[in-house]
């Protein structure tokens, strides 16, 4: 898990934005074989397992009108693909069993199946 607290939008508080990896049989199996650069892709396609990355995270906060556009983006790992993802037309939508929420959360490491 990788998290950050953003300054909310209001200007009062901050919002907790977190990328989350799930260590599943796929995932462990690309850290035993060396093959690290592959896991971004993983984490991107996840969200069925639980996983989200920061910059959809980001981009949920900014859509809820939770953090501003210029707090996302000095904040993302990638910040052009995240304007890309803002000015689309499709609003990001976590899955339904996304550990993605509004508020902060202690989110207990769940074992994977397999």
């Amino acid at each position: 898990m990788t998290q950050q607290l953003v300054p909310k939008a209001s200007g009062r508080g901050r919002i907790l934005a977190a990328e989350v990896l799930i260590a599943t049989s796929a995932v462990r199996a690309l850290i035993r074989e060396g093959k690290i650069h592959q896991i971004a892709a993983m984490l991107e396609t996840g969200g069925k397992e639980g996983m989200c990355t920061m910059n959809a995270a980001l981009a949920q906060l900014v859509h809820q009108e939770r953090i501003t556009r210029e707090q996302a983006t000095g904040r993302s790992p990638d910040p052009e693909s995240l304007r890309a993802a803002l000015s689309s037309r499709h609003r990001y939508q976590p899955p339904p069993s996304s550990p993605v929420t509004l508020e902060p959360q202690v989110i207990i490491g769940r074992r994977s199946q397999g």
